[in-house]
């Protein structure tokens, strides 16, 4: 192997092995909502046997990042996936990052998943 083969090869597996992913757990909830939602109308609810996920994402060129990650949103693209869908329940928020060449790509998302609750009243909307 020559010099230049070995050095290039030892640039490209450092940097195979910089590269990596990581999720990290933000928040397990038992009930959470971006709607209005009385108290009283809690019980008027319908829970559904799916599990849903909403998510953002951002990713990184050159170290310029394009687009945001916000939970706000994830949380409501996850409840506005189910028609009449107000709140999810016994879910979880977590951030997942992946570097794939350190300074050149990489992504985070934040993802929202959970048990919809829907509102029979605004289903038909």
């Amino acid at each position: 192997m020559t010099p230049k083969t070995f050095v290039l090869a030892l640039l490209l597996s450092i940097l195979f092995v910089a590269g990596g992913c990581t999720t990290t757990p933000i928040l397990d909830f038992s009930i959470i909502s971006t709607k209005s939602l009385p108290v009283e109308d809690l019980e008027g609810l319908e829970r559904r046997e799916i599990r849903v996920t909403g998510q953002t994402k951002q990713r990184v060129y050159f170290i310029v990042p394009v687009g945001n990650v916000s939970i706000r949103t994830a949380l409501e693209r996850a409840i506005d996936s189910v028609p009449g869908g107000v709140a999810l329940v016994d879910g979880s928020i977590k951030l997942k990052q992946r570097i794939f060449f350190p300074f050149i790509y990489a992504d985070s998302k934040i993802v929202v998943e959970g048990t919809p609750l829907v509102d029979p009243a605004r289903e038909s909307r």
